[in-house]
Order: C-alpha cells, then sequence, then structure tokens
C-alpha cells in the first residue's frame, strides 16, 4: 500500500468513528428529552378527570400516570381525593376504572382508606 492510500483509508476511518460518535450522542440526548416530556404534575392529571368532556382513553392515560409516579398520598394533600372524586363523577369513567383506582390508592394508602371511600361515595352520589 502507498502512502496516498494509507492516508485516504486513515481518514475515512476517522470520518466513520466521529459519525457513529454524533449518531451515539444524538441518541443518548433525544433519550434525555424523552424522560423530561414524561415527567408530569399531579394537576394535569387531575385536570383530565376533572374535564367533562374527557374521553375513556385519556382517562385510563391519567390513571396509568397516577399509578406510575403518584402512588402514595401525603399528609395534608387531598389530590388524590379529588382525583378518585372526579373520576367517580365522570360519565365516561367506568365502574372498572374506579374500583381499579381505588383498590390501588388503598393497597399503597391504607391508612387514608376511609377518605378514599368517603370521596368516592360523593362522586358516585354526584353522579
Amino acid at each position: 500500500m502507498s502512502l496516498p492510500q494509507i492516508i485516504l483509508l486513515l481518514l475515512v476511518v476517522g470520518v466513520v468513528v466521529v459519525l457513529f460518535g454524533f449518531y451515539f450522542f444524538r441518541l443518548r440526548v433525544s433519550s434525555q428529552k424523552k424522560d423530561e416530556e414524561q415527567k408530569v404534575e399531579f394537576k394535569d392529571i387531575l385536570g383530565v378527570v376533572k374535564n367533562p368532556n374527557s374521553n375513556m382513553d385519556s382517562i385510563e392515560d391519567a390513571i396509568s400516570l397516577l399509578k406510575r409516579d403518584f402512588k402514595t398520598i401525603k399528609d395534608g394533600n387531598n389530590h388524590h381525593y379529588e382525583f378518585i372524586y372526579y373520576l367517580a363523577k365522570h360519565k365516561n369513567a367506568s365502574s372498572k376504572m374506579i374500583l381499579d383506582v381505588d383498590k390501588f390508592l388503598k393497597l399503597n394508602n391504607a391508612e387514608h382508606e376511609k377518605m378514599i371511600e368517603r370521596y368516592e361515595k360523593k362522586g358516585l352520589d354526584d353522579r
């Protein structure tokens, strides 16, 4: 192999390595952005069940987010109670959805069982 061919080969290998580096860097940055986008505030999922025009799919998505990010009820915070109230009150929420959230919240928050039941009953009564 002559010197110009070796230089050309090294140059091509260098370009390929740099392109792979940019590609993997871009993948890492885009996965970090997806993680940041998936962070949801409780008011966002509460807004779904408060909205009387929400459909079953959006309510199911809100329930999934509740289960993923907001498992426990913090003392002095009644957002979970509001969630179960508006879910039970919502015209597009099925009994299966309500029962599923009821069981989930009671399982993860046994000390708040009576309040969960109270808000659920109030929502069903207001339906």
